[in-house]
């Protein structure tokens, strides 16, 4: 029998440049050291945003990120038309190639709502699957012989933007 409990906290703090190159050039090194995931979002009415995620991706790999988890977002899916919006296969291959799942949105579309969720329910689960488990207690409250697993707590005084217990 294996029972899982998991009961972890996450404070998320967010960078949103806009995509733009002013930002991107003021995000100092200092800004990457505690990232522990990566969003990439695009306007799936404006293909420029679209083509840029590829040096976005060479920033997260300039910066060691390429084993965070990551995921791309294709936004403002209720704007424009069907014919004007990207395809969502050309950005399903593209993240695939990276190795990363992709969600679409829209913060108006309550079908679609949901999806902003998701991402940050993914993300987490990313996040507290990466921790590695350890030995709690030999001999835990379920009786003799029993080994408790769990996760390493984490001091609320910690740098780390992660808490988890």
């Amino acid at each position: 029998m294996i029972y899982i409990s998991i009961i972890c906290i996450f404070q998320l703090q967010l960078w949103d440049t806009a995509g733009q190159e002013r930002f991107r050039k003021s995000m100092v090194q200092h800004y990457y050291r505690n990232v522990h995931a990566v969003v990439i979002v695009y306007d799936v009415t404006k293909p420029e945003t679209f083509h840029s995620i590829a040096s976005w991706m060479q920033e997260v790999e300039s910066h060691g990120l390429m084993r965070a988890p990551r995921v791309l977002v294709g936004n403002k899916c209720d704007c424009g038309t069907p014919e004007s919006r990207l395809a969502t296969t050309y950005a399903q291959r593209l993240a695939d190639k990276y190795g990363m799942p992709l969600f679409e949105t829209s913060a108006l579309l309550d079908s679609e709502c949901d999806n902003v969720e998701s991402i940050f329910m993914t993300l987490a689960h990313k996040l507290y699957s990466k921790q590695p488990l350890r030995v709690v207690s030999v001999e835990g409250e379920l009786g003799p012989g029993v080994v408790t697993l769990g996760r390493q707590k984490r001091s609320a005084s910690s740098n780390d933007s992660c808490l988890c217990s």
